[in-house]
């Protein structure tokens, strides 16, 4: 009777071990189910990497030497925190910009990349290269770039695309980006009272024109 107990405990814990290795295995990254628009990076424990990145499906790693890397190269978007240069003349700027990116599919790079950013996520870095290369961009610029007008900020977004495509520290990242947006932006106080100044104004005088013309359509069969 002792006997089969023993052998029953040892059967028991050689399940929990297994059971346990196989969970370690799987957490650790050695299976992984590629999602569409994702590919995976083969990594090993001495450092190298597969040379050719792994396409949608479920793929499985040499146990507990290897770990599947899943990234997304998808077209992603990105907000960044407040940015701050010196533009041509020496005046502060500051900018919130929203870039799209997408993930260069190049193992090499991504695996260049994952180094890069160690346990950081994808997005502190990016404010990080971000707020870099605004801070080098800005300095070529003119504060006349950063006014709120359409047709100025984008043709400042379009130069900003150009530098931000060709930053090292993006390319680091194995970023590739796809378009650049001014989503807010702050000059100088000395610049900024005058224009938001004139927006009041601009929303007051659009106000009492709507006022006005609602009042000189009551009762007036020429209105719609």
């Amino acid at each position: 009777m002792s006997f089969l107990v023993n052998r029953y405990s040892l059967s028991l814990v050689s399940l929990l071990l297994l059971g346990g290795a196989v969970c370690g295995y799987v957490k650790t990254g050695g299976v992984a189910t590629i999602e569409e628009n994702s590919v995976g990076l083969v990594t090993s424990l001495d450092g190298s990497h597969s040379k050719k990145l792994l396409q949608p499906g479920t793929h499985l790693a040499t146990p507990f030497w290897q770990a599947i890397k899943v990234i997304p190269v998808t077209e992603a978007t990105h907000t960044s925190g407040v940015l701050k240069a010196q533009t041509r003349e020496g005046l502060p700027v500051s900018v919130i910009l929203t870039v799209s990116y997408t993930r260069v599919k190049d193992a090499d790079a991504l695996a260049a990349a994952i180094k890069e950013t160690g346990s950081n996520p994808l997005s502190q870095s990016l404010d990080s290269a971000l707020a870099q290369s605004f801070a080098n961009f800005g300095k070529g610029t003119t504060s006349l770039s950063y006014v709120p007008v359409e047709a100025f900020q984008l043709e400042t977004a379009e130069a900003l695309k150009a530098h931000l495509s060709a930053d090292a520290k993006l390319k680091a990242l194995a970023v590739q980006v796809e378009t650049v947006a001014i989503k807010q932006s702050w000059l100088t106080p000395e610049l900024q009272v005058p224009i938001d100044a004139a927006r009041q104004a601009d929303q007051i005088f659009r106000g009492l024109a709507q006022e006005a013309q609602k009042k000189a359509c009551e009762g007036n069969p020429n209105c719609n």
